[in-house]
């Protein structure tokens, strides 16, 4: 699959009309989920302007440093930025059409919970897997680590890199994922 089969995936759920969808956007650290998820706003938006549209990314840099300054620790942000995101995905259902959500998704409960809201709500889902490897990903983290709203200390990204997909890669084994996923392999 590629990106091209992705937008016309996108061009045949907008044309069914459907009142919600849910765009789930996953892979590694670096594997390009939030390059991927402007373009399929831009093409949305340029497809339709009457949709409403939101990208929600679980490593916005803004939502941390409100946790920082309000309520905690760095130690204690990994588990709480979960429930942000989970909240702003779901407060975003019911405002907007189409929710864009971007983050690794790398255990397979996190995307089966989406998949599973998204049956019981009578939401259109469709998730998007980006495929890449060790090295690249690396590479990728190294140069996005010196843009803007990314949250990534340089010092610690290959180790990080490393532990990232010797952890999850049972849960991200092809196998583990329901035919309502695509596959892509990172640019």
């Amino acid at each position: 699959m590629n990106e091209t089969d992705i937008l016309q995936k996108l061009r045949q759920i907008i044309s069914k009309g459907k009142d919600k969808v849910l765009i789930i956007i996953g892979g590694a650290p670096g594997a390009g989920k939030t390059t991927l998820a402007k373009k399929i706003a831009d093409f949305i938006v340029h497809k339709t302007r009457s949709l409403k549209i939101r990208h929600i990314d679980i490593d916005d840099k803004k939502e941390k440093e409100l946790f920082l300054s309000t309520r905690g620790t760095d130690e204690q942000w990994p588990s709480y930025k979960w429930e942000v995101f989970h909240n702003k995905i779901n407060e975003s259902l019911q405002k907007n059409n189409i929710t864009i959500a971007t983050a690794t998704f790398s255990r397979h409960t996190d995307r089966q919970y989406y998949e599973d809201l998204c049956n019981k709500s009578n939401i259109e889902f469709l998730g998007i897997w980006l495929e890449i490897d060790l090295l690249q990903s690396i590479k990728r983290q190294k140069y996005r680590a010196q843009s803007e709203g990314h949250i990534d200390p340089v010092d610690t990204i290959e180790e990080r890199a490393k532990l990232w997909f010797e952890k999850y890669k049972d849960e991200t084994s092809k196998d583990k994922f329901s035919i309502k996923w695509s596959m892509l392999k990172a640019k």
